[in-house]
């Protein structure tokens, strides 16, 4: 044992570290809209001391590692835990309050994907070889909550601050006073004196990119999952390395394609809410591109990869937003295939457009409308829409069995456009086993290849 927390070499890393320093191991969650909130829930409450300094779900810790066990080894276990992950989905479920030795917390509640769950529990039995946790948490894994704190270390009458606040927004949502849909206020967010924690829904489905590894409070080493490269602290700041990480996530997922994704079915193609040109829904509805040039570019490539030139397409309005944006008939010069419009509350200047389409295909009736809510009373039939986004998964997720319903904003469909066929085998599928809250997309891909995981070489930067 090294007395004084004298130092070693350690020749892998090109560093030195102390046999007794601590660590804690972190999911990075970056979301401009949790941020959003902790805001709101900072300005109720003096203490600036019992606000994370960034948002993040964690996963082990703090902990030292055993005596004699340098910490090489735990990098070397996230590398093992998360070989052919290339991002770690979970859903943002409402509110936790905490209480702990030193106060609450006020928390998101995190429900984690399959695949979180099980990197999770490789992981940790990595770790109980080479590493000794200092949270009671880590000894039973089974009682561990998920969760993105927003406050620590409260006062009793500070969280209760907190939470009358989030019962009151939650109250005026419930009563209609506070609209959640990004179209509701010309596509844009509340000011920042007037924005409360709830007008952003305490549902959501995210995706983390990056394995936080914190040595001593400090970030040491992020591990990149897209790239499956270790960065350094200045490149985990490095907004370029960010776009770069985002655009390798894209495409492992799906989400940029760069071939046909499907076989042709005959059907009509169906996509709703591109939003081109619109800096602002990037944040607004959480799209996984970093300005809006790399946004129209990805958006128009999907289509044209996905529609021929020939292919008929139903869109449900709301193609492009904003005084700076090109105008519509920029965009539709861009676009493949014969194209019926449904107009969208931001929809003007082009010909043609019609208010709703009605369709009976395969013995189901399909109503097509921008906004589900202008639908005829008595409509038996499946209406399929835009207009909510991804904004309230909750009410109106891509398929909403109960309520015969098709939400096919882009955020929802891969950002690409979908065949009616594919609809309509999935409507079959899900019969009797609930909504479908997104499109599964690499479910969908019938490449002659198949779905590819790229294995990439795993670096240390």
């Amino acid at each position: 044992m090294v007395k004084g927390g004298r130092c070693r070499p350690l020749k892998r890393w090109g560093h030195r570290y102390r046999e007794r320093d601590e660590y804690m191991l972190m999911l990075r969650v970056d979301d401009w809209k949790l941020g959003q909130k902790s805001e709101v829930f900072q300005s109720l409450v003096q203490d600036t001391y019992a606000f994370p300094a960034f948002q993040h779900i964690t996963l082990y810790g703090p902990f030292r590692t055993i005596p004699g066990v340098a910490p090489v080894a735990v990098f070397d276990a996230i590398e093992a835990a998360s070989e052919r992950i290339f991002g770690l989905s979970f859903d943002i479920y409402g509110y936790l309050r905490l209480k702990g030795l030193r106060g609450q917390a006020v928390t998101h509640r995190v429900v984690p994907s399959e695949e979180l769950a099980l990197f999770h529990q490789d992981l940790l039995h990595s770790l109980t070889t080479i590493a000794r946790s200092g949270s009671w948490i880590d000894r039973d894994p089974s009682i561990r909550l998920f969760h993105v704190t927003h406050a620590y270390n409260l006062r009793t009458r500070d969280a209760d601050l907190i939470c009358t606040k989030v019962r009151s927004c939650q109250a005026e949502i419930r009563e209609g006073i506070v609209q959640g849909s990004p179209d509701e206020n010309n596509g844009e967010n509340l000011s920042p004196l007037s924005k409360k924690p709830v007008v952003l829904p305490d549902y959501a489905p995210l995706t983390s990119l990056r394995i936080i590894i914190l040595k001593n409070g400090i970030i040491e080493r992020e591990f990149d999952l897209p790239a499956h490269e270790w960065l350094t602290r200045q490149l985990v700041f490095n907004q370029a390395r960010s776009a770069v990480s985002l655009m390798q996530y894209r495409k492992l997922a799906g989400l940029e394609l760069a071939s046909h994704p499907e076989q042709k079915d005959g059907s009509p193609f169906i996509s709703s809410d591109m939003h081109l040109g619109h800096q602002n829904i990037i944040r607004n509805c959480r799209r996984p591109f970093q300005n809006v040039g790399e946004m129209d570019r990805v958006l128009q490539s999907n289509w044209n990869f996905t529609v021929g030139e020939s292919d008929e397409v139903i869109y449900l309005g709301d193609l492009r937003y904003g005084t700076d944006a090109p105008p519509a008939s920029t965009y539709l010069g861009r676009l493949n295939g014969r194209i019926t419009f449904i107009q969208g509350n931001h929809d003007a200047g082009i010909a043609d457009m019609v208010r709703s389409l009605q369709v009976t295909y395969r013995g189901e009736t399909f109503l097509f409308i921008h906004n589900p809510d202008e639908a005829p009373a008595g409509f038996t039939g499946w209406v399929v829409h835009g207009h909510y986004h991804n904004n309230n998964i909750k009410q109106f997720p891509f398929l909403n069995m109960r309520d015969r319903r098709v939400n096919v904003c882009c955020e929802l469909t891969g950002y690409r456009p979908v065949s009616l066929n594919t609809i309509y085998t999935l409507i079959q599928e899900y019969s009797g086993r609930g909504d479908l809250a997104e499109l599964p997309v690499r479910d969908i891909r019938t490449t002659p290849a198949g779905r590819q995981i790229i294995d990439l070489p795993c670096k240390r930067s």
